[in-house]
């Protein structure tokens, strides 16, 4: 399992995107200068209105400027930080993976 006070970063990336975070305390956090997808899938809103109109809250108040974040961000889960990296709806225990390619599922069953 991993532990909060060991800071292992772990990786959420695609075409557009490149995240790097830990987790922490209260979930998730994203570090600052991670960039998210600009494009975001029109099913987004639809699909998990919670995670998109989190994403647009954080655009509108310029933690996330011009597809970059200006400040490290915690986020309650995996889930909700990968959802607003990728710009659609994400499993964090999947898309979020170590430098070896390692998901963070089966880091944290270790």
């Amino acid at each position: 399992m991993i532990e909060i006070n060991s800071l292992k970063f772990l990786y959420c990336k695609s075409r557009e995107a490149s995240a790097m975070g830990f987790i922490s305390e209260n979930g998730f956090t994203v570090l600052k200068d991670s960039k998210v997808s600009y494009n975001i899938v029109p099913s987004f809103s639809k699909h998990n209105p919670g995670y998109y109109n989190l994403r647009i809250k954080l655009e509108n108040n310029g933690i996330i400027f011009s597809g970059t974040f200006q400040n490290d961000y915690e986020f309650s889960a995996p889930s909700a930080a990968s959802s607003v990296v990728l710009g659609r709806s994400s499993n964090g225990r999947i898309d979020w993976k170590d430098e070896n390619g390692r998901i963070l599922r089966e880091l944290i069953e270790d």
